[in-house]
């Protein structure tokens, strides 16, 4: 994998430490914070290989975790957050666990046979979030960090702070945006999508407000986008209000983090919020 960012400050003793990683079908993040004065030192985001074959992902994850000799230490607390697209959120009163496997067929297909049905208890939304990973990539993460607590992205963009009336939160990746709807302070969509052009993304963003019946939905960014960027600017075409989220304030962060584009990795530091 290509190291996007790798920013270390020192880092102190690991079992001090808090390790937050983001697993993707496209890269691999992850955040070291000092659970003693609640300072992160440490952030780094890796993208795959684009000329790689998807099935080859477990072992590049494998290979990357081997070559980063703190992934290797003993941590205090360590949270690993999936971001894989295949997800259903099932009401409390339509839950049944036996159903899960079926349901994630249904809505996402059958084709990806080798992977490991996972389910998320999101309490304050009244959902369950049943998702799937590649049982390779799982087996990878339960090798290195066989005690860290699993989450899927979703599930973390649900426990986030609502906002009271309309908004169009998005992360972004190299080639892939989630996207999280607000109308009126409640979720309507969360969702993945891939893009190749600035155009796909603003045709999405679009789309989703022109099917829920919202205009001049305010936009909050975070993630891998350049202020200065066609894409950034694609936006600005259809969005009055855009504004590029800011690091979590419950936290510190080291000075080399904080001299950083602060959307670029607020999405991965709000995972321990």
């Amino acid at each position: 994998m290509k190291a996007l960012f790798d920013i270390s400050s020192a880092i102190p003793d690991p079992f001090d430490c808090l390790l937050i990683c983001e697993v993707t079908d496209d890269g691999f993040s992850y955040a070291i914070k000092n659970q003693t004065d609640g300072t992160f030192t440490t952030v780094a985001v890796f993208e795959a290989d684009k000329s790689a074959a998807r099935e080859n992902y477990s072992d590049s994850l494998r290979d990357l975790i081997e070559q980063i000799e703190v992934l290797k230490r003993n941590f205090k607390q360590v949270i690993i957050m999936f971001s894989f697209e295949d997800s259903v959120l099932i009401p409390f009163s339509m839950y049944s666990s036996l159903e899960n496997e079926q349901v994630l067929k249904l809505i996402h297909g059958d084709l990806k046979e080798n992977s490991a049905v996972m389910t998320d208890l999101v309490t304050g939304s009244g959902v369950y979030n049943a998702y799937r990973v590649p049982k390779p990539v799982v087996n990878v993460v339960k090798s290195y960090f066989p005690h860290a607590t699993t989450v899927h992205q979703y599930s973390v963009l649900l426990q986030q702070p609502q906002p009271t009336g309309h908004q169009l939160n998005v992360v972004f990746y190299p080639k892939r945006i989630v996207l999280h709807l607000y109308k009126n302070g409640q979720t309507v969509l969360i969702n993945a999508y891939g893009y190749k052009r600035p155009e796909d993304v603003s045709y999405t963003l679009l789309n989703a407000c022109q099917h829920f019946e919202m205009e001049n939905v305010p936009v909050k960014i975070s993630g891998l986008i350049e202020k200065e960027s066609a894409l950034y600017k694609e936006l600005y075409k259809y969005f009055e209000t855009i504004e590029l989220a800011e690091l979590p304030a419950s936290h510190q962060y080291a000075a080399d983090i904080s001299q950083q584009p602060a959307h670029y990795f607020s999405h991965l530091f709000s995972i321990d919020a």
